[in-house]
């Protein structure tokens, strides 16, 4: 019983709260144009995002040659091998670290960048770079001859490449890199290119595992630097960040 009564009391609360809200309420037409404001908001655009170094491309639409592309190619996973009593294990490539530092920067010869950048631009073709710097490490891993003790892919002026679907026609790639310093170059020979700033060579595919051909060039004089390339001992085996 006391329970009804009080649901009875609330809903008479209520009901008289309301009779006095309308009894308060005043209504106003709101006077305006159609479509007038007194503040006039700009569309919104959309801001793009900057790109990256390497999401740029160029006038086919392929990815430009970076640094990206030249970082050390070791593999942690790769086996040890036993030579002469002393075990060779291959470091862990961009992992383990940096490219070669020049000036606090990492570092790799603009003229390689740009050489490869022009193939690429000039035939249309993707280039791939197989082996771009070289870690010590890494080097003394993958060099099982042990016949030279440092070498310019350590400094990074030099590097292993292939233009996709040209991979059986390295004398295509050779001849564009002739025919950045001259227009009209002619190849003396299909396999090596030297100028006063470049030697350019093609292989088998047997170092790197592959079966085609491809192609290496090395930096002897950078234009943009104007400087030739310097090869020590000292320097080849200081020349990147470990981390």
């Amino acid at each position: 019983m006391l329970v009804f009564f009080g649901y009875g009391c609330s809903s008479f609360e209520r009901s008289e709260r309301e009779k006095i809200k309308q009894q308060h309420v005043s209504l106003e037409e709101i006077k305006r144009l159609y479509r007038e404001t007194k503040l006039y908001l700009p569309p919104l655009l959309a801001n793009p995002l900057p790109l990256y170094p390497w999401d740029k491309t160029d006038r086919h639409g392929l990815r430009r040659i970076t640094l990206e592309d030249f970082r050390c190619r070791g593999n942690k996973q790769n086996l040890m091998y036993l030579e002469k009593g002393h075990a060779y294990f291959d470091c862990r490539g961009k992992l383990s670290h940096s490219l070669p530092v020049r000036q606090g920067k990492e570092f790799i010869y603009p003229h390689l960048i740009e050489l490869l950048n022009f193939i690429q631009d000039s035939l249309g073709k993707k280039v791939y770079v197989i082996q771009g710097h070289c870690c010590p490490q890494h080097y003394g891993y993958a060099n099982r001859s042990k016949s030279f003790p440092c070498n310019k892919y350590m400094v990074g002026a030099a590097c292993d490449f292939y233009v996709a679907s040209l991979e059986y026609e390295p004398e295509v790639g050779l001849k564009s890199l002739a025919q950045y310093y001259s227009p009209s170059a002619m190849l003396s020979s299909l396999v090596v290119y030297k100028n006063a700033y470049i030697k350019a060579q093609v292989h088998d595919g047997s170092y790197h595992a592959l079966l085609h051909p491809y192609l290496s060039v090395q930096i002897l004089y950078d234009p943009s630097l104007q400087e030739g390339v310097s090869l020590d001992w000292k320097g080849a085996y200081n020349s990147c960040w470990q981390w």
